[in-house]
């Protein structure tokens, strides 16, 4: 999803993305281009509108630049920071 929203928010000015719910609006159609790539009411988005991972815990989102995200899921202990964390970094390198 993150590789097609670069392909499609060329301008980082115009959305930059802090945190979770900056991305999950960005996905959300809420970018410069108004694109949905993840339509409002999907069980990947809490009822607070934040990305979950598989087990139900919000996605940690660390930008690291533009084009640049770091996304970790707090794993099955849902306890983040902990070994069980599951990390994509901006290379699209997984990592646990």
């Amino acid at each position: 999803m993150l590789t097609g929203y670069f392909s499609v928010v060329k301008n980082p000015s115009r959305n930059p993305i802090g945190g979770n719910a900056d991305l999950a609006a960005a996905l959300r159609g809420e970018n410069p281009n108004r694109t949905v790539f993840v339509p409002l009411g999907h069980a990947i988005f809490s009822p607070e509108g934040l990305l979950l991972d598989r087990w139900g815990t919000p996605v940690i989102v660390h930008p690291e630049g533009w084009r640049r995200i770091e996304l970790r899921s707090a794993g099955p202990d849902k306890g983040p920071y902990t070994a069980d964390d599951l990390i994509l970094n901006p290379a699209g390198l997984r990592s646990q």
